[in-house]
């Protein structure tokens, strides 16, 4: 620590000494100190300047290239970004708080078919879309986050009334749904969340997926069998259509006996052999009771089986899975490169946040996602977790998108404000550090958006791009997509 260190620096080392040097009867008076030291933190010394509030957003980082994003697509997203930040900023114009402003520029994203959160969600594995999100006041340190809805229109807000109508921090699934009930927040039905666009992602990502799984065609045998082939079009699905109830098919697949009602729908797996049979054309590859929707015509909605109001089907039991595990000695299916989207095909990273400074210097951060494509068994990302991709003290609030499983193992959010906190460093420079050496040693790929209660801003990622905005006291967006302009 240098000689110019804070007061306020030498005092908490003081008192962590102290700590660690005193007896149990005295750790009283030890907390009861560090509570003064974080009492002033937020009252004595206050910045030369008044402080620059204004508002920061991203929509996903990853590998976001100009040849894959059309004129007009790109054109598109920067209007929704920087209808994001004005909805923010209309919040702190008025001496709102960071924690409104955050929840409007979130909802404004989540609203949106572009970014992969609410109605722009991704489908998972079992062609369901599963919705994280969270959110975190600075000031009080109060959070709240929610995993796994598949029903909430706009998760950020479920994840707020965790925090102010709960003594919990996080909720999953369907109680989460549960309790979103009751607190007067409506369900709406599965099909709400329905984009032909990342239906076909999810085709693609299976398609992909299952040619990775194929065995090598044994020397003097047909390269495929009927259960081994994918589907007949682009974008049908791998599964055979499954009503609630009834049959999976109403004939039986070669070298399969017939399925009968009450049967599950798709036959066990063989050594050599693939678990899904060959798919019917425009019949979606779920299992029944969960699809969000089948495969549409082009420029038609299909609407999926659950109804208004009504929970997501319960988790598949072992059999009934889509793509259940294989057994031993059979082809276990390969997983996807970390972070592909099918849609364009590069490494993306859907995720949108927002951090905010308001008026009497509070902070707050919030983060919304619908996870990975394909992803499986209830993955949950860094995005709800809170110290890992939403977090916000009184020194700095931090949004991340990226690859979710490094984030969660460095707690990257947090560490950014740690370093500020415990060494002192400039937000920009703790930001740049954790982003561009910390998560790259580690193999991590993605961003964050970070302020500070100051005002600065932080926006590092370590891929080609990261959809991105601020806006400031001034009311002028500035949006930015590529590494460079």
């Amino acid at each position: 620590m240098s000689p110019s260190s804070s007061p306020r620096m030498h005092r908490s080392l003081l008192a962590g000494a102290v700590l660690l040097l005193a007896p149990l009867g005295c750790v009283t008076s030890t907390q009861e100190g560090a509570a003064r030291d974080e009492a002033a933190l937020r009252t004595d010394a206050p910045p030369r300047v008044k402080p620059k509030w204004g508002l920061v957003i991203h929509g996903g980082a990853g590998v976001i290239s100009r040849e894959n994003l059309s004129p007009e697509r790109e054109a598109a997203m920067r209007a929704v970004l920087t209808q994001a930040l004005q909805a923010g900023h209309a919040v702190l114009a008025k001496g709102g708080k960071s924690l409104d402003a955050v929840t409007a520029a979130i909802h404004v994203l989540e609203d949106s078919p572009y970014f992969n959160a609410g109605k722009g969600a991704v489908f998972n594995h079992d062609g369901v879309n599963e919705l994280d999100a969270a959110v975190m006041d600075g000031k009080t340190r109060a959070a709240g986050a929610v995993a796994g809805v598949r029903h909430i229109q706009n998760p950020i807000d479920l994840a707020r009334l965790v925090m102010e109508k709960s003594p919990h921090v996080m909720m999953v699934g369907d109680g989460a749904e549960a309790f979103a009930q009751s607190q007067g927040m409506p369900l709406v039905d599965a099909k709400y969340f329905y984009t032909e666009e990342r239906w076909q992602g999810l085709q693609r990502a299976l398609e992909q997926e299952k040619a990775k799984a194929a065995p090598p065609a044994t020397p003097g045998q047909p390269p495929s069998t009927p259960d081994q082939q994918q589907p007949a079009t682009p974008g049908t699905p791998a599964a055979p259509p499954a009503t609630p109830g009834t049959p999976a098919a109403s004939h039986p697949v070669p070298g399969q006996p017939p399925v009968t009602p009450g049967t599950q729908a798709v036959p066990p797996v063989t050594p050599g052999k693939q678990a899904a049979p060959p798919a019917t054309p425009g019949t979606p590859a779920v299992t029944p009771g969960t699809p969000a929707a089948p495969p549409a015509t082009p420029g038609k909605q299909a609407a999926p089986p659950a109804a208004p109001g009504t929970p997501a089907a319960p988790p598949a039991t072992p059999g009934t899975q889509a793509a259940p595990p294989a057994k031993p000695g059979t082809q276990a299916a390969a997983p996807l490169t970390p972070g592909v989207d099918p849609i364009t095909g590069d490494h993306k990273f859907g995720t949108v946040g927002a951090v905010a400074l308001d008026q009497d210097g509070n902070l707050a951060a919030g983060t919304s996602t619908g996870g990975m494509t394909n992803k499986r068994f209830g993955r949950v990302g860094d995005a709800p977790i809170i110290g890992a991709g939403t977090y916000a003290d009184e020194r700095c609030a931090v949004s991340a998108t990226g690859h979710g499983e490094f984030f969660i193992r460095y707690t990257v959010a947090r560490d950014i404000c740690a370093r500020v906190e415990y060494q002192d460093l400039p937000l920009p420079e703790a930001a740049n550090f954790v982003i561009h050496d910390v998560l790259v040693k580690a193999g991590g790929e993605g961003g964050v958006i970070a302020m500070d209660r100051q005002g600065h801003v932080a926006m590092p990622f370590n891929s080609s791009g990261m959809y991105r905005g601020y806006i400031g006291e001034d009311g002028t967006p500035t949006v930015a997509i590529f590494q460079q302009p």
